[in-house]
C-alpha cells in the first residue's frame, strides 16, 4: 500500500538535524519521498492519505536493551538493590517458567511497545524462539539473543543461541536478526566467555552483554581478576566484532577510551538504574569521546513499563542534573539516542532509524492536538520534555500500520494479557 502522510512537522533524524514541514510518501515498505509538500512529485497518487494535522512524523523508536519477556515479572521485588533483586525474586522465578510463558509475555510486551512507538528492540532472554514467534506474528523489528550463563547446561544453553541464529537470522524479510550474549562478567567465566565470543567470530554476528551496572559488580571484578568488567571481557575477545553493552554505570576512563577505541555501543537505561539505585551511565563524557550511546528500557520488571519516551525523558533530564550542565544531553542529542543510534547499536542503520528516501519506512506519528504541545516552536524538544506516549497516533514497520489511533493491530492484546495472568500463577511465590 502507498501511504502519504501530509501537513506534519518531520523530525528526520539525520546529521543535519533537519525539520521538515511538509509530506512523506512511503511505497512498497520504504520512504519514496520527504520533504515540503511543493516538491511532491506531480500528480503523485496513493491508496491513503493521512492527515497529520501539524503533528510530528519521526523514527520509530528502538529499545536497545530490554527482556522482553520479563512483562511476566513486571514489578515483581520491587524496591530492591539489584543483586537481591535478581537472586531473591528474579532468578527462583525465572526457574519456573513453563513453554509457552515467554510467547504470551512476548505478545503482551510487544503490544505495549508498539503503542509506545517502539519499532525495533534487542532482547536478551531465554526461550527465544517463542519470543521471534512473538515478533514474527506482530511485524515489529527484533535483534535476538539468547542469554548466557555459566553452569552445567552452558553448552545446551549456546547451542540453542546457534541454533536460534540458524533458524531466524535474517527471516521475516531482514526483521529478525540475532546476536550472541555474555549474560554478564558476575554470571560467567573465562571459558564460557571465551566460547561465546568465538562462536560470534564464526557466525560473523555481535555480542550483546551487561557490563558495570553496579558499583559491586565492578568491585567484585577487580578482586576477581584484577581488572574492571570491561577491560576482563576485551582480553577474552567480547569486542573484538560488534558489540552493545547494557548500563555501564561504573565505568572508569580507561573503560570509556577502550569502548571508543573498539568501537562498543553503550546502552544508557535511565529508568532501571534510577529504580534500582545503581547510578548514572556518564552519558555525555561518553559522546565526548566519539561512543555511540543508544537508549533501552531494560526489563518490565525492573522498570515497570517498555516506555521509550519516558525514558527519552530521563535521559535528557538526568544528563543535565549528573553532569550539572543544562547543555547536556540537549533534546536532539537524546532523541538520536532512542532512533538513529540505537539502529546502529543494532546494526539495522543501514534499514532504519532516520527518515530518508530509500529507508525503510519504521516511522511513529505524534498527535500535537493537545494543550501541552501548544504551540510547536521546537518540534524535537517538545516530543522530548512534553510529549506522552499516549500522543502516538500511529506506528508503522516496513510501510506496515502495526498500531493507529491506540488500537494495535497485529496483536490481541486481551488474550496476551489473560495469558500473562494465568503464567504468573506458578511464576510468583
Amino acid at each position: 500500500m502507498t501511504v502519504l502522510i501530509q501537513n506534519a512537522h518531520i523530525l528526520t533524524m539525520d546529521h543535519r538535524r533537519e525539520i521538515v514541514g511538509g509530506a512523506l510518501l512511503v511505497r512498497e515498505g520504504k520512504i519514496a519521498f520527504v520533504g515540503e509538500e511543493r516538491d511532491l512529485p506531480a500528480q503523485t497518487k496513493a491508496d491513503r492519505v493521512i492527515d497529520a494535522r501539524g503533528g510530528v512524523v519521526m523514527p520509530g523508536f528502538i529499545n536497545a536493551h530490554t527482556h522482553l519477556a520479563m512483562t511476566l515479572l513486571r514489578g515483581y521485588g520491587s524496591d530492591l538493590n539489584l543483586q537481591d533483586w535478581l537472586f531473591q525474586k528474579i532468578f527462583p522465578a525465572e526457574d519456573r517458567l513453563l513453554p509457552g510463558d515467554c510467547g504470551a509475555a512476548g505478545d503482551l510486551g510487544i503490544a505495549e511497545m508498539l503503542l509506545g512507538g517502539t519499532t525495533a528492540f534487542l532482547d536478551m532472554y531465554m526461550f527465544m524462539e517463542e519470543t521471534a514467534e512473538a515478533v514474527k506474528r506482530s511485524g515489529i523489528r527484533a535483534v535476538l539473543s539468547r542469554g548466557l550463563t555459566a553452569g552445567d547446561a552452558f553448552e545446551e544453553k549456546l547451542a540453542e543461541a546457534v541454533r536460534l541464529h540458524t533458524d531466524w537470522h535474517d527471516t521475516c524479510d531482514g526483521r529478525i536478526r540475532v546476536m550472541l550474549c555474555v549474560h554478564a562478567e558476575y554470571t560467567n567465566n573465562e571459558q564460557t566467555v571465551r566460547r561465546i565470543a568465538e562462536e560470534a567470530k564464526k557466525l560473523g554476528v555481535g555480542i550483546h552483554v551487561h557490563v558495570s551496572e553496579t558499583d559491586s559488580e565492578t568491585k567484585g571484578c577487580l578482586e576477581r581478576h584484577g581488572v574492571t568488567p570491561a577491560q576482563w571481557l576485551d582480553s577474552l575477545g567480547v569486542f573484538d566484532g560488534p558489540a552493545v553493552a547494557a548500563h555501564c554505570v561504573w565505568l572508569t576512563p580507561q573503560d570509556e577510551e577502550l569502548f571508543a577505541r573498539k568501537g562498543v555501543s553503550v546502552v544508557h537505561n535511565p529508568g532501571s538504574n534510577m529504580k534500582l539505585a545503581s547510578g548514572v551511565c556518564p552519558v555525555q563524557e561518553l559522546l565526548n569521546r566519539g561512543v555511540n550511546v543508544a537508549l533501552g528500557t531494560d526489563g518490565a520488571s525492573s522498570n515497570n513499563t517498555l516506555n521509550m519516551q519516558k525514558e527519552v525523558y530521563l535521559a535528557a533530564l538526568l544528563g543535565k542534573l549528573s553532569a550539572l550542565d543544562p547543555t547536556a544531553v540537549d533534546a536532539y542529542t537524546a532523541l538520536e539516542m532512542a532512533t538513529v543510534r540505537g539502529a546502529k547499536a543494532l546494526g539495522i542503520d543501514d534499514v532504519c532509524g532516520v527518515l530518508r528516501e530509500g529507508m525503510d519506512a519504521d516511522l511513529i506519528l505524534f498527535d500535537t492536538c493537545a494543550p501541552w504541545w501548544s504551540p510547536v516552536s521546537d518540534a524535537a524538544a517538545q516530543v522530548v520534555y512534553a510529549a506522552s506516549q499516549e500522543d502516538i497516533r500511529l506506528t508503522m514497520v516496513r510501510g506496515e500500520i502495526l498500531m493507529e489511533d491506540r488500537v494495535v493491530k497485529t496483536v490481541n492484546v486481551a488474550a496476551a494479557k489473560a495469558a500473562v495472568e494465568h503464567a504468573v500463577e506458578h511464576l510468583y511465590e
